[in-house]
């Protein structure tokens, strides 16, 4: 027979397993993150009901030299840049999108060209990076500072990922975006600078 504190210990187990059921990540889920690479969701921990909800406890799949760990809200995480790793099939997806040249119609530059950029890199995700770049090579103009950054970002989280994802080094991958988006360099040089690897 269970006493009241083993009966308490039950009851917050079963409100945390409903609360973490329909998170977008789980337990045991490997991620990727434009800065720490591929990570492991080590756990989710704190209240439901708590003043800073549920936190996922992530940490690097390889150790940097010191002990690394992240405890990010689980709805932050997205946000945050952590998000499942594509497929090598959505890579492939990528690379056709490059080579179609079905970039953004001139309709929807016009429409605050800096802001969309910025809205869509803020998915966080290859997809969202890949469509910056589409966006980057529909503009007739050079972007601007701010924009450079974001498109530079976008192409530097998007090689990292597909390296990981195909096992390749970065610098290979740079080349593979670099060779699918070819046909578009010529008329946007400063994007060609942009995908061409730095040490």
């Amino acid at each position: 027979m269970l006493d009241l504190a083993d009966r308490r210990t039950e009851k917050a187990r079963t409100e945390h397993a409903a609360a973490t059921k329909e998170l977008p990540f789980q337990r045991g889920d490997v991620l990727f993150h434009s800065t720490h690479g591929l990570c492991l969701v080590k756990g989710i921990v704190g209240k439901p009901s708590g003043l800073e909800g549920l936190s996922y406890w992530i940490e690097p799949v390889r150790p940097a030299k010191h002990l690394s760990r992240y405890f990010v809200g689980v709805y932050q995480a997205i946000q945050s840049g952590f998000h499942l790793p594509i497929s090598g099939k959505e890579v492939e997806d990528i690379f056709a999108s490059f080579r179609s040249g079905k970039t953004e119609p001139e309709t929807a530059l016009n429409e605050n060209y800096s802001l969309r950029l910025r809205t869509v890199a803020q998915g966080n995700t290859a997809q969202a990076f890949a469509q910056v770049l589409l966006m980057a090579v529909s503009k007739q103009l050079y972007c601007d500072r701010g924009e450079s950054k974001i498109v530079k970002h976008a192409a530097e989280a998007l090689a990292q990922e597909i390296a990981v994802v195909l096992k390749i080094p970065v610098k290979k991958a740079f080349s593979l975006i670099r060779k699918h988006l070819r046909a578009h360099l010529v008329a946007h040089p400063w994007l060609g600078d942009t995908l061409t690897y730095k040490d």
